[in-house]
């Protein structure tokens, strides 16, 4: 398998995925032909071949620039399932992601999602956030931290990753969920991971981006950008006064509802 997966052998990838589902589902009945020992050991062995299709996923994401750290300099390079919302990198309970090469000065890993068309199909629950970019007041006014807005293509919809950096980091306050996901994770200095659950209070999010952008705590990158360059202010942002879904998206079989 190549590395980064290409598109289609990750959609071979997940239709294998699914075919192993299936059989399990399945697998999980008994009949007059078959013992019970052998459903089980049946069982075992799809699910060992599930984890281990499951783990190739991990293993062959692909890591994108996704932002550029403000106190560093430095680009940010991420995992990111790039082709469609139906990658487990999008499973709002149990994302299969990468976390290899996140330094200790991102605090925090917000985004959003604008959908562009049909969504894909998923048996999981995804939750890629409100349809246009926001700000988290409680991170961004907090001491020494600044977020910068970038933007990626996610099969036929764009995302927004929103990253909040800070160096040091503040004491007494915790990130919110990862991207898409029901839980955060960070390195520290030290390469050690913290993470926990947030709670994701929708009510509290900011889409007048335009006081941030003035006050310099929030930073951009132009779309298509292969330079990354960090850029300020609010004349030229692409993401200022958009216009679009401002609720939390969920996805399921096909379907898009907000709370």
């Amino acid at each position: 398998m190549d590395y980064p997966i290409s598109k289609g052998q990750r959609n071979s990838l997940l239709a294998a995925c699914e075919d192993l589902l299936r059989q399990i589902e399945k697998s999980g009945s008994t009949d007059l032909g078959r013992s019970l020992d052998s459903c089980v050991k049946e069982s075992a062995a799809l699910y060992n071949s599930l984890a281990d299709l499951r783990n190739q996923y991990r293993l062959h994401l692909p890591v994108l620039p996704l932002s550029r750290c403000p106190c560093t300099g430095q680009v940010v390079y991420h995992s990111i399932d790039p082709y469609g919302l139906d990658g487990f990198w999008w499973d709002y309970h149990d994302p299969i992601r990468l976390y290899r090469f996140l330094p200790s000065t991102l605090f925090s890993f917000s985004g959003a999602l604008r959908l562009n068309g049909p969504v894909e199909m998923t048996r999981f629950l995804c939750r890629p956030g409100p349809g246009i970019p926001f700000i988290i007041p409680e991170l961004i006014e907090a001491d020494g931290i600044k977020a910068v807005i970038s933007s990626q293509g996610i099969g036929s919809h764009t995302g927004y990753p929103i990253l909040y950096f800070a160096d040091p980091v503040p004491t007494g306050i915790e990130p919110v969920n990862d991207w898409g996901a029901d839980h955060w994770k960070r390195i520290d200095i030290f390469g050690s991971f913290h993470w926990n659950e947030s709670v994701d209070f929708e009510d509290e999010y900011d889409f007048n981006l335009g006081p941030y952008l003035r006050s310099g705590r929030l930073l951009w990158i132009r779309p298509g950008d292969s330079t990354m360059s960090l850029r300020s202010g609010v004349a030229d942002c692409p993401y200022a006064d958009m216009k679009g879904e401002r609720r939390i998206q969920r996805i399921q079989n096909e379907k898009v509802w907000t709370s």
